[in-house]
């Protein structure tokens, strides 16, 4: 995944140490999206979501957010 967000030249991609099957992400220190519990299970969001949520949030949107 990682790798992947790294091809894209839009994004400065810093790869940090967590817990076992955690998969979160951050954007300016705020989570965008988190794989929570089915992390264990290798169970990820796609890219595409990944994406789409990274620009939700450089935006100033999230996907809760109902009035966008």
């Amino acid at each position: 995944m990682a790798a992947a967000l790294r091809r894209d030249p839009t994004l400065t991609v810093e790869l940090e140490s967590g817990h076992p099957g955690e998969f979160t992400i951050l954007v300016e220190g705020r989570e965008v999206i988190s794989a929570g519990a089915i992390a264990l299970l290798g169970i990820l969001p796609s890219i595409q979501a990944v994406k789409d949520a990274i620009e939700q949030a450089r935006a100033g949107t999230s996907k809760d957010d109902k009035s966008h």
